[in-house]
């Protein structure tokens, strides 16, 4: 159940990922999200975005009669080749955040001659 509710709430971070010769471009819905709960992380080519909204405190002095928003965290990973992890950008603006992710430039090794004996 754990495994099928995590897939559910990951389905709320609709995301689309285009690609280019120089770059990826992330866009990920999250709606009703603060960009304080929002945290992106880098490990290996994988980009982890994660969202953690908690309980504050004007929260702890309703009396809900109904709570569909739930509070909760939710991550989803993708791994994407040859990323220069250093130039990441990020911006999220109306429910919606965007990650520019540069590749890494193609080390061109010199051309070798062979010499025949």
């Amino acid at each position: 159940f754990n495994s099928l509710f995590n897939e559910a709430l990951a389905k709320e971070m609709r995301t689309d990922i285009e690609e280019n010769d120089n770059q990826y471009l992330i866009t990920m819905d999250i709606p009703g999200v603060d960009k304080k709960d929002i945290d992106i992380s880098v490990l290996d080519g994988a980009v982890t975005i994660s969202v953690n909204k908690t309980k504050n405190e004007e929260d702890k002095n309703k009396n809900y009669i109904i709570r569909e928003r739930s509070l909760r965290s939710v991550s989803r990973s993708f791994y994407l080749n040859d990323i220069c992890e250093d130039t990441i950008k990020a911006k999220y603006e109306n429910g919606i955040l965007t990650l520019v992710v540069n590749k890494l430039k193609p080390i061109e090794e010199p051309k070798k001659t062979i010499a025949i004996e």
